[in-house]
């Protein structure tokens, strides 16, 4: 059903100020135990966007309503250290102190819809987002990838015979810190929990026995710390074929070539999201099968699905798929 509501906002006049109202459905909980519990917070959903202000007696009133999917949990109403609520964030940039406000607010499955707000945030953001999808869709189009998110991670050359997909070094740097970090923090755990180990006698085999997942994720989150920010890939359409080819740095990884004739598909895989909420972005990569089961990777770390699909489709169409 819908959540909405209404804001009062007293001793002001102000129409122009764009106040943004978030909405989240929040799972809380606790990992560690006694000392060394915490409690933290997954965002499952979130949607934002900017309500309608309208003149009220003492200021503005500000009026919102989102459209929120079934598949979602209801608010706990008994909290333990696992539980879900949901929270309604209100934001605006004023002179001297800017707004902020957080709310806890209950949301259940009651299907009930809003006869009193008409101002829907949800259709909001999904009308921001077809725009965005049009004038995303029109520049890859036109082969201009420098005016879509895609140029974070692309570079383009049409060269007549043949189009060169270039994803360069260091477009990854979000994931190399987190991998960076993993790796110094389960590096110096490991370390830590392995000192005086000689001094220690059987104890001290025990607590080497548990060091050992600490180490294991320490050793892959340092080669991925190598790989994520100097791995590079060059993907190569022509009428006949598409060739990719993987270098660390300047040395060659792998090479790959499937004959035009041979390609199946092309399929849009999930690759993983950084942030969360409001701010979470999904990544995916495409994969061409081939008709003997040959798969290779010709595009990755592209943001959003959408934009994916745009590539999928603009490579289709020059491989004639």
């Amino acid at each position: 059903g819908h959540v909405g509501g209404r804001f009062l906002i007293k001793n002001t006049r102000d129409f122009n100020t764009k106040y943004r109202i978030e909405l989240d459905c929040v799972h809380s909980y606790e990992t560690g135990s006694g000392k060394d519990s915490r409690q933290k917070e997954d965002i499952k959903w979130a949607q934002a966007g900017i309500a309608k202000a309208v003149a009220a007696e003492n200021g503005i009133r500000i009026r919102f309503r989102f459209d929120v999917p079934e598949n979602l949990p209801e608010s706990d109403v008994e909290r333990s250290n696992n539980y879900y609520f949901w929270r309604l964030k209100l934001s605006a940039k004023l002179s001297g102190i800017d707004l902020n406000r957080e709310y806890k607010i209950p949301v259940f499955k009651t299907r009930e819809q809003s006869d009193t707000i008409n101002y829907d945030l949800s259709a909001q953001t999904e009308e921001i987002r077809a725009q965005k999808g049009l004038k995303s869709q029109a520049a890859i189009n036109r082969g201009d990838f420098s005016n879509t998110v895609l140029a974070r991670v692309l570079r383009y050359k049409d060269e007549g015979k043949q189009q060169v997909f270039y994803f360069p070094m260091f477009r990854n740097k979000l994931l190399t810190l987190f991998a960076l970090i993993f790796a110094g923090g389960f590096g110096f755990a490991a370390y830590s929990i392995n000192q005086g180990f000689l001094d220690e006698g059987v104890m001290g085999w025990f607590m080497l026995i548990f060091s050992i997942p600490f180490a294991l994720v320490a050793l892959f989150a340092g080669i991925a710390s190598v790989y994520l920010p100097l791995n590079n890939l060059t993907t190569i359409l022509t009428p006949r074929q598409i060739a990719t080819r993987r270098r660390l740095f300047i040395f060659p990884v792998k090479k790959d070539i499937i004959p035009a004739q041979d390609i199946q598909r092309i399929e849009i895989k999930s690759s993983g999201s950084t942030g969360q909420g409001t701010q979470m972005i999904k990544h995916f990569k495409l994969i061409v099968h081939s008709k003997n089961h040959k798969k290779i990777t010709i595009a990755e770390d592209i943001d959003g699905e959408q934009t994916a699909e745009q590539l999928k489709a603009f490579i289709s169409k020059r491989l004639l798929i």
